[in-house]
This record gives structure tokens, sequence and C-alpha cells, in this order.
């Protein structure tokens, strides 16, 4: 079975790659349609049958373009056909643009008692017969709520909490309102917090890792509570893949993002072509923005300065970029000078000049990602003094410097995936006396039995 969510921003390319990779197979080629040509072909002569399943189709799609031979009537001997194809969409319309519509049925929401059963395996035994039966009816047989509202009174089953729910539900119609009401009974501001970054910090319908969230929920002072990533969790979807990873629906995503925004947390989408000086430069305009987050843009240009006083998370993740296309796009000098709140920045796929005052201004920065970065001079980092957790992934440099060491708050160093990291600087890690986490996959090749000393 292979699945892809397909979304509503529909990427060819990215879907291409998710078919290939699910079914163990490698595109090397570049163009679109060559790759849908592979791909096609591909489909065709497998030997084992295969289900290709599209998910969250927002428009119809023409599946040759992809590379899916859509009624490729191939068949083994036993008459059964070697490759299926499943659209799953809210729309009817979408799916009845397609020739085969007899086969299209409808999703129905779960019965009283489908709704009740997954309510009791959220809740266990409520003790109030009477209030669930009446919460799980409010609920509508909708998924999603029964488990938002279940694990709400998972965390506290008193009488005067179940009233208040379903008071509340009774308050409150369709499954947007509902979801926010399950974001409100969440325990505590941070497990909030948490949650909505979780939105704020990736696309909808992405796995989420649960290292990324506790590097950036490190740097954003939460996680004082031990169990604040799995509370948040109660949320989210569980990514069928292992526990180092979540995902949220795009329901419960939209909702969350619609949330996040009228908290100064802001998600930013740049469409392909646009320039993404001006749509940054607008979103800047806001007032009270705290959280500025684009994932995957089409970053093609940055505003010279940031002038955002509140601003506590910058995360500018550029889309990945093929040799042949530009990957030139710097920070420029000033541009860090009017956000000195900020605690967590992660950059993807944009160039670090030399320029020694560029992160200087940051004094309360404590975690930051570099993700397919070009740094002239690792060295500038030194000056982040309150640095907990640095990460650099498939970054450009070399020598890991002298000037490391003088951040005596890290916590967690991650060099790992950088191809050209080829030697630490002698009297560097044991410097770094509040280290906790050091990883160097696919990176450092120990050579020094001094360096392994210094983890002592």
């Amino acid at each position: 079975m292979v699945m892809v969510d397909v979304a509503q921003s529909l990427n060819v390319e990215t879907i291409q790659e998710d078919i290939a990779k699910k079914l163990g197979w490698q595109l090397t080629e570049t163009d679109v349609n060559e790759r849908a040509a592979r791909l096609l072909d591909s489909l065709k002569r497998q030997t084992r049958r295969v289900l290709v399943i599209l998910d969250h189709v927002w428009e119809t799609i023409n599946l040759k373009v992809i590379g899916i031979p859509f009624g490729f009537e191939e068949k083994f001997d036993d008459d059964q056909k070697r490759l299926k194809i499943l659209l799953i969409s809210r729309s009817k319309k979408v799916l009845g643009n397609y020739t085969d519509t007899e086969n299209n049925f409808s999703v129905e929401a779960l019965s009283h008692q489908e709704a009740r059963n997954l309510f009791d395996s959220i809740v266990g035994d409520l003790t109030l017969p009477d209030l669930a039966v009446e919460v799980v009816k409010r609920c509508a047989g909708l998924p999603l709520t029964v488990k938002a509202i279940g694990n709400a009174l998972k965390h506290n089953r008193s009488l005067s909490f179940c009233q208040k729910i379903l008071e509340d539900l009774k308050n409150f119609k369709g499954v947007d309102r509902i979801l926010k009401l399950s974001y409100e009974f969440l325990e505590s501001e941070d497990v909030k917090s948490l949650f909505l970054l979780c939105a704020v910090c990736t696309s909808a319908g992405d796995k989420i890792s649960t290292n990324y969230l506790l590097k950036i929920g490190l740097g954003m002072g939460l996680f004082r509570d031990v169990y604040t990533l799995k509370r948040a969790s109660c949320l989210l979807l569980d990514s069928g893949v292992d526990d180092k990873f979540v995902k949220m629906s795009h329901t419960m995503h939209s909702v969350a993002v619609s949330i996040a925004e009228d908290g100064g947390q802001v998600y930013v989408s740049i469409p392909e072509g646009a320039n993404s000086r001006e749509v940054l430069e607008s979103t800047m305009s806001k007032e009270d923005l705290t959280h500025l987050s684009v994932i995957n843009g089409d970053i093609n240009e940055l505003p010279e300065r940031l002038d955002c006083p509140n601003l506590r998370l910058v995360l500018l993740l550029r889309k990945d970029q093929d040799q042949d296309q530009d990957r030139s796009l710097e920070i420029p000098n000033n541009f860090f000078q009017g956000v000195k709140e900020l605690q967590v920045l992660y950059l993807g796929g944009i160039n670090i000049p030399s320029e020694s005052s560029l992160l200087s201004c940051l004094k309360k920065l404590r975690t930051l990602c570099l993700n397919r970065c070009s740094l002239t001079d690792i060295g500038i980092i030194r000056k982040l003094k309150e640095l907990m957790s640095l990460k650099f992934s498939f970054c450009d440099f070399e020598v890991l410097p002298t000037e490391i060491g003088d951040l005596t708050k890290l916590k967690s160093l991650d060099l790992s995936n950088c191809p050209k990291f080829q030697q630490i600087t002698p009297n560097v890690i044991s410097r770094l006396t509040r280290l906790e986490e050091l990883y160097m996959a696919n990176s450092y090749k120990w050579r020094s039995k001094a360096i392994l000393a210094e983890l002592k």
C-alpha cells in the first residue's frame, strides 16, 4: 500500500517522490514529465499488487501527469487487478469528475455505538454513564471530536468538569468549534503552547518529529513539566510510523493555525512565483507578532530587516533546491536587528554571511537550527551565550572551531548529516560542561582518542 497526502497546494514533484520512495524506487530524472513517464512505466510493469491511496484531494488531478496509470486494467492470472487507486476527498464534485464514478462511496459518521466504543477506549470507565451517553451524542459521530473530547475527560473525570464539557458542547456547533473547545480544555499553558507550535512549525498532514518539537520547545521555555509533550499529543494523530513522530490532521491543523494567529503566531504560505520579501513585509505589519513560520516556502528574497520587537520564534525553511536552481539567497546583515527577543531560529536553504554583528544582537537565543545552510564563518555563533540547543544538518563546514567552546550553556549539539565535517578542534567538547546530547551520525569519523576522552 502506498498512501500519499496530496494537500491543498498540489505539488506534483513531491507526490511523485513520495510514491517512488514508498515503493522502494528512486527517481533520478529532474524533469516532471520524464519523472511521470518513468513512474507510469514502473507502475505498469510491477509484478506485485499495489494499492495507491491519494488522500486530501482538493481538486481534480490529471493522474497521468503525476505518473499514475488511471484506467490501467492489467490483471493477474486470478483476475485480480495489479494496481488499484483510491482517491479520498471531502468533495463529491471532485470525485465525480473521474469516469469510474460507480465505484465512489461515502464514509459515513460513526454510529452511536461505534462512537461510544471509541470514547470508552480512550476514557475508560467514566462511572457517569448518562453523562457519557450525552457527551458522545454531542460529538456527532465524528472520530476526531470523539477523540479530542475523550482525551480531555481522560485527564479530568470529575462531575463538575464533565458537566462543563457537556454544557459547552450544547452551545458549540460544527467540528471546528468543538475542536477549539477541546483545545481550551488542555490543562496548562505550556501544553497549549506546544500544541500550537505543532501547527505553526509544520505543514498540514506532515509528520512532526518529536525531537524537532523538543528542540523548539526547549528554546521557548516549555517542558517545565515532563508530561507536556504527552499531554499535547492527545489532540494529535499517531503518525503510523513510530513514537518518534506525531501527526496533525488537516482539520485540526486548520483550527490550530486559526487559534495561533489570534495570539500573534503566524504560519505564512508563499505561493510559487510570489515575491517573498513583499509577503514577509506584509506579515511583519501585524501587531504583537510573536511567531513567524515559513515551511517549504518559495523564498526568493528577504527583507533587509525584521522589525518585530515581540518576535520569539522564526522559522524560514526554503523548499529544497535542485542543483541547477539558485542557492545564493543570503541573510541581509541587518536582518535580526529588530528581533532582539528572539529565542528560536530555524533556517533552511539560506546562506549566512561572516558579518560578526549578524547574530550578536540575538542575546536571548536558546535554539539555533541550520539545515542546508552555507556558513562562511561558523565562529560567529560564539556570541550566542544563552544557546542551549545547536543543530547543523547538511551544512558545508569542515571544522568545528574553538569558538564553539564558548557556548557554556549548550545542552544539545547535533552535527549529523554534514558530509564535509572532518575535524573537531581539541578542547572544544570538554569546555561544554553542560552538554547532555551529542549527535554526529553520517558526519564525523572518529580519528582521535583525545576527542573521545573529552566526552568523559
